[in-house]
């Protein structure tokens, strides 16, 4: 499976940053500079990216909010 340009910058951002990032974060930090990602662009990468076991989640503040880091698995090599 061919990586998308978000799914890329998602990576990149996980692996420099060593703590959870929620999405909307995410989102922020990918766009710090100028807009070059969309809400449904990013949220659609981090299903996928969770989905393939590249990154993983941990939900906090009281079940509310979901938070992504890069996965330690095998499964994110196959998909690197």
């Amino acid at each position: 499976m061919q990586r998308t340009k978000t799914q890329e910058a998602i990576i990149k951002l996980l692996s420099y940053h060593k703590e959870f990032l929620d999405g909307e974060s995410i989102f922020l930090k990918l766009n710090a500079d100028e807009k070059h990602y969309s809400y449904a662009a990013v949220y659609n990468a981090i299903r996928v990216l969770h989905e393939v076991g590249v990154i993983q989640s941990e939900t906090q503040a009281a079940g509310r909010k979901k938070c992504y880091t890069m996965a330690r698995t095998s499964e994110k090599q196959n998909y690197l």
